[in-house]
């Protein structure tokens, strides 16, 4: 087993917003990303707080244990306020994996992707999404009346679309919807470790790769399918070390040479497990 993260600034960005890390802790391997709001000044410092605490906290604390959340929002809460900074500087969001025992579970908070890649070859996708296209952040938490004039204007629906593709090419795709809960807000997946060979989570910035497309008339922009995206960046032929850095780099390098651009920051988490 082995994990490791990447993240990188999109074109369209003076800052990186998206921040990650791996490792491992007391239950086992884990990685972390977090993809900070645009519209929130500073969120790079919440990207990078929130999954440094994750860190943090899952190196000292049981991840089962019910106050870790608890812990969580206190220390973000004190990094903010060491440094006088408004609790939406924190607004981000926090996808994270961990093994524990022969099983990895995958909490989402906001939105994000999670990619399965199963030893029998088939690929899950799971797109994590908030109707209103306003995600709930743990920040939101740390203020009641924040956290009501939210949900007033924006209402708490989340939408969790999977996309199996089995090795045979067979393709099904599901879509569920539902709410928010404001008492314990991650959505939550777990994944057998003897049927599961990579797991990995992401920033929705992998939905903002982009081709420039010249007719010789007129030069246009076409969104590139997340999903192939998504499976280029899976596809990584050595898992030692810091495979995740190596997989990223020759990925954009592929994309330079198609015209192909990212205009969100992206990060990528992943843990390897192992083959059959």
């Amino acid at each position: 087993m082995n994990s490791s993260s990447a993240f990188r600034i999109g074109s369209t960005h003076k800052v990186c917003q998206d921040y990650a890390v791996s490792g491992k802790g007391l239950d086992g391997l884990y990685v972390a990303i977090s993809d900070g709001c645009s519209s929130s000044p500073n969120s790079e410092f919440g990207a990078m707080i929130q999954c440094r605490a994750f860190e943090l906290i899952h190196k000292t604390i049981d991840y089962n244990d019910p106050f870790k959340t608890q812990v969580l929002l206190e220390k973000i809460r004190s990094a903010a306020d060491l440094l006088k900074m408004p609790y939406t500087c924190l607004d981000a969001t926090l996808l994270t994996a961990v093994v524990q025992g022969n099983r990895v579970r995958v909490d989402c908070v906001g939105d994000g992707v999670v990619a399965v890649m199963n030893k029998d070859d088939s690929v899950t996708l799971i797109d994590v999404e908030f109707i209103s296209n306003a995600p709930l952040y743990y920040s939101y938490l740390l203020e009641p009346g924040r956290l009501r004039s939210f949900v007033e204007m924006f209402g708490k629906k989340r939408k969790v679309t999977t996309r199996f593709f089995s090795s045979e090419g067979d393709f099904n795709i599901t879509t569920e919807t539902s709410d928010c809960s404001l008492e314990n807000i991650p959505v939550s997946f777990s994944f057998d470790t003897d049927k599961t060979k990579l797991v990995s989570v992401m920033s929705d910035g992998v939905k903002s790769f982009f081709q420039t497309v010249d007719s010789g008339v007129s030069r246009t922009n076409q969104d590139v399918p997340f999903q192939e995206s998504v499976m280029e960046l899976m596809l990584v032929k050595s898992f030692s070390g810091d495979f995740m850095e190596r997989r990223m780099n020759k990925f954009l390098k592929m994309c330079e040479k198609d015209g192909v651009k990212h205009a969100d920051d992206v990060s990528v988490g992943t843990i390897y497990i192992g083959e059959e």
